[in-house]
Order: C-alpha cells, then structure tokens, then sequence
C-alpha cells in the first residue's frame, strides 16, 4: 500500500511567504514548491489542472531540490 497526495495543492495556501519565498529562491512556483516537498517525503503526487502550463509546471519538479531547512520550513506549516 502506497499513501498518495491525491489532489495535493487544494486546500494550500500557495501564497503562503515560507511557500512563496522558497520558491523565489529556486526561481519555481509555491505550488512546485509543495509538489516537490511531497516528493522528498516519498508521497507519489497526482496534481490535477486543466491548463496546459500549469501541467508543465506540475512535471518539472526535478531541477531543483529543496534543502533540509527549506523542507524543515514546510514540515512546521502542517
């Protein structure tokens, strides 16, 4: 069995300042940012959009990592 972050950014708050600022640095989205925490916990994502930027933005989660503090940051949101 496999926990999944079915529909991982709603309910987010994308503008967020940890969110928004870590994005800032690595020159990707709040919502990149998210995608990619979940990945560096191991949780398979399937985020959902209609809009075709939005699905590549969604998909380019592999160049950039997050640091140890950054996802630190992120852990004290929840």
């Amino acid at each position: 069995m496999v926990l999944e972050g079915y529909s991982p950014l709603k309910g987010t708050q994308l503008d967020h300042p940890v969110l928004t600022d870590i994005g800032r640095a690595h020159g990707v989205t709040a919502a990149q940012v998210v995608l990619r925490w979940h990945l560096d916990h191991g949780i398979p994502v399937i985020p959902k959009s209609q809009r075709p930027e939005r699905i590549a933005a969604n998909l380019d989660l592999l160049g950039f990592t997050l640091t140890d503090a950054e996802v630190a940051s992120i852990d004290r949101l929840a």
